[in-house]
């Protein structure tokens, strides 16, 4: 059961990296103190994560700003008089061209392992290359793997990882507010998405971010280390530097279950074009009994899908989905209501991401799950695949959006609301950042 240092910085511009190191170097030797093993530090804690250009990154290196070679020296220096492993985010230099990676040392001082960003966020394409690589490191606390920020976005590289043997995943991140401007602090990974990844692969994640401002970039702090079952066990303050402690235990990965079609599907690059006319609407209504309303009722342009509770000789009630006459069940392709492809799926389908991910490149819009699932578990559907999701249980239903919050809760029979399925046919969580055309098939396995 190692002890961790999860050590969140405040985000430092690119012209001020002579004040970087010693708060990185001070933060190593803290660690150490507080009887650490393992010190994790946020993403591009060396020199900044918004460096602007490449241009401006390789004019700091003209004007003085030491090499990632120097830096990563001074770094195996720092752990190995402390006696601690390190994993930290740099800036890497590949000639004229930069990455966003991470490094692992070891006590003595030795670099263990390199991991390179895969899915790149916004500005993240501006100045870096993509990683090629997903690979795993034996260690004396087990066998760990490293995902750098919006990496956890695509739920693909944390089952490659997993399916590689991790035990444990550390994640040097810098969440930015995604909020918006002027707005509280906010970002999904450190209020659901970390939970649900650790809770669905069934290993701990210990995740180091930024706060403050960089850059004109906001950044939300709250590291946090969860553990297996997907419980926060620490976590950190949105708004100051801080060093949490946890002792974590590494934990076998949960196997990744694929059937053949899905597995082909899953090994397609892309997804069709998404067609949907921006005035189509869905109501989803509960209902007392069955969907007695006609969809006709409601206009052209309004779909009703009825959610029936019903009781089933004294036992826990069985939900029933309706369009119009048509019932809708639980099937690996979606329905096609008036030109919206909607799919429909039990709980059990939904704690794996691979179900909603089919359901999502064969071009569903909302995802109807017909029992009950973990809140964070269904939002993070919705947001890894940008599409609405339906999480209906007895006497609840919470509608979440593409962007993953919670829209509504239907909580009995005779409420209802009405969605723009439209709102999920761009797949982008960020300029550049597509959730579905970003995926590398050739890099993922699954056991």
């Amino acid at each position: 059961m190692p002890r961790i240092a999860v050590i969140q910085t405040e985000g430092t511009r690119l012209s001020d990296w002579s004040r970087t190191i010693q708060p990185v170097r001070d933060a190593v030797h803290a660690a150490a103190q507080h009887g650490a093993e393992l010190a994790l530090l946020p993403e591009c804690v060396w020199p900044a994560y918004c460096i602007g250009s490449r241009a401006e990154y390789f004019a700091a290196r003209a004007a003085g700003l030491p090499s990632d070679r120097e830096f990563l020296d001074k770094l195996c220096d720092w752990a190995r008089r402390a006696g601690i492993w390190v994993c930290a985010g740099l800036v890497s230099e590949r000639g004229d061209a930069l990455a966003n990676s991470a490094v692992l040392v070891d006590a003595a001082g030795e670099v263990r392992h390199r991991y390179d960003k895969c899915f790149l966020w916004d500005f993240d394409n501006d100045w870096f290359e993509p990683g090629a690589s997903l690979e795993c490191v034996d260690t004396p606390f087990g066998r760990l793997g490293i995902m750098i920020c919006a990496d956890a976005r695509l739920p693909e590289i944390s089952a490659t990882l997993t399916a590689g043997g991790a035990q444990l995943l550390l994640q040097p991140t810098a969440w930015v507010n995604a909020a918006g401007v002027d707005a509280p602090l906010w970002n999904p990974q450190a209020d659901f998405l970390i939970r649900a990844r650790a809770r669905e692969f069934g290993i701990p994640i210990a995740s180091a971010s930024k706060w403050g401002v960089e850059g004109g970039t906001t950044f939300v702090g709250s590291s946090l280390v969860c553990g297996a079952g997907g419980a926060v066990l620490t976590q950190a303050a949105k708004d100051r530097s801080e060093m949490l402690i946890a002792d974590v235990t590494p934990s076998e990965p949960r196997p990744v279950h694929v059937t053949e079609r899905r597995r082909d599907m899953l090994a397609r690059r892309g997804y069709g074009e998404i067609v949907c006319d921006n005035d189509r609407q869905l109501e989803l209504a509960f209902d007392a009994g069955h969907g007695t309303r006609d969809h006709a009722d409601l206009g052209g342009s309004v779909t009703r899908v009825a959610l029936a509770l019903e009781a089933r000789n004294g036992h826990s009630p069985n939900l029933r989905a309706t369009c119009g006459a048509r019932e809708l069940a639980p099937s690996e392709d979606p329905y096609d209501l008036s030109g919206v492809r909607v799919a429909v799926m039990t709980p059990a389908e939904v704690e794996s991401f691979v179900a909603p991910r089919c359901a999502a490149l064969a071009g569903a819009l909302l995802v109807i799950v017909c029992g009950e699932a973990a809140g964070f578990t269904v939002r993070a559907r919705a947001l890894e695949n940008r599409v609405f999701v339906a999480g209906v249980c007895e006497g609840r239903t919470i509608l979440v959006g593409p962007d993953g919050r919670v829209r509504h809760r239907l909580l009995g029979p005779g409420d209802c609301c009405r969605i723009h399925p439209s709102e999920a046919a761009c797949k982008e969580v960020a300029r550049r950042s597509d959730v579905l055309r970003a995926r590398r098939p050739g890099m993922y396995a699954f056991g």
